[in-house]
């Protein structure tokens, strides 16, 4: 069982040190992208401590409820990914477009992350996505 914990610890460690590897690489910003990756830290780390307590709860299994360590587990795994979608988020790689754009004359495919429209009216909602989009 010590072996485990050594391995876990060990694979965090080497995913915080490449995680401050290439936010240290990453160019200087501004204090507000700076703000939009602390709140999407923030809510991974909520996130991710929510998820290891339904963990806790969810498991029969597990006679001693590993509390403490499953939902540090949580949160740091949260953290982390939230540190990283903040980072994304903050250089607009979510700022919408289709998923895959077509450049004949460049001979170039882009693939993006499609921006959701939600609408509602009387008949009911909708979600739509622009998929693929053809430049000439």
């Amino acid at each position: 069982m010590a072996a485990f914990h050594a391995a876990g610890r060990s694979w965090l460690m080497r995913l915080a040190l490449a995680a401050v590897l290439v936010l240290g690489l990453a160019q200087a910003v501004r204090a507000q992208k700076l703000e939009i990756v602390f709140r999407d830290g923030l809510w991974g780390l909520a996130i991710g401590a929510l998820v290891g307590a339904a963990q806790i709860a969810l498991d029969e299994n597990d006679p001693e409820k590993e509390f403490p360590r499953r939902i540090v587990q949580g949160a740091a795994i949260g953290v982390l990914v939230g540190v990283a979608y903040g980072v994304a988020d903050a250089y607009g790689v979510f700022k919408g477009g289709p998923l895959a754009l077509y450049e004949p004359g460049q001979n170039r495919l882009t693939l993006g992350a499609p921006l959701l429209t939600v609408s509602r009216d009387e008949r009911g909602g909708s979600v739509a996505a622009e998929l693929f989009q053809l430049r000439f």
